[in-house]
């Protein structure tokens, strides 16, 4: 008897999102978090449940380094894409150094409605700074600077493939997928592949 394989469709936005190896946070206009993916659990400390429903700032806002948390929030409210270093409090009070790029969310008509942003644990503040200073992108921009096979990678990087898995899933040779990776990075003004991702979801390249 013929082995039935089940098909398997292609991932919801949600479940990229709970894979991406970068903390994904979204709020509203008033800073109440609505969407904390298992990164952001894990870079912060507060479970998905616990962050769900509470203000961003209530969350992380950290005593003595309140400047990078209220321009963060500053921006979402006004609709503005905003990134920096941040200093963070976590769950067990501790305060930790993060990289934050964020672009505002708009309806139909652009009115904002909320932001959604990713985190990276800064290495040492000296790293996040210097990562601050490097040149953003504009979250509103249309101009696509990716080639199609190139969004495709750094989208399924962002689902936590690696670079032989993607080579096998899309039949191309491991040194083809590194070749589209330094050019995405390239293109993106990237220094990691991690970086690559965050400035592609930022840009709207790919989509979570």
């Amino acid at each position: 008897m013929a082995r039935v394989t089940e098909s398997v469709g292609p991932p919801t936005h949600a479940e990229v999102v709970a894979q991406i190896d970068v903390a994904v946070v979204a709020t509203d206009r008033a800073g109440v978090v609505t969407l904390w993916n298992p990164r952001a659990a894990l870079l912060y400390g507060w479970p998905e449940e616990d962050a769900v429903g509470r203000s961003f700032a209530e969350l992380l806002l950290a005593e003595g380094h309140e400047q990078g948390i209220s321009q963060l929030m500053a921006a979402a409210r006004s609709g503005r894409s905003w990134q920096g270093v941040v200093r963070a409090r976590r769950n067990d009070g501790s305060v930790c150094t993060v990289f934050c790029r964020q672009s505002p969310m708009v309806d139909a008509d652009g009115a904002p409605t909320g932001s959604v942003g990713v985190s990276m644990d800064a290495v040492d503040a000296e790293t996040a700074h210097a990562l601050a200073a490097s040149p953003g992108i504009d979250g509103a921009r249309r101009t696509r600077l990716l080639s199609p096979r190139e969004r495709e990678i750094l989208a399924l990087l962002a689902r936590g493939m690696t670079g032989e898995q993607i080579a096998e899933r899309l039949v191309l040779s491991p040194e083809t997928i590194r070749t589209h990776i330094r050019n995405a990075r390239e293109k993106l003004g990237a220094s990691t592949r991690v970086e690559a991702v965050t400035l592609a979801v930022r840009s709207r390249e790919i989509q979570l």
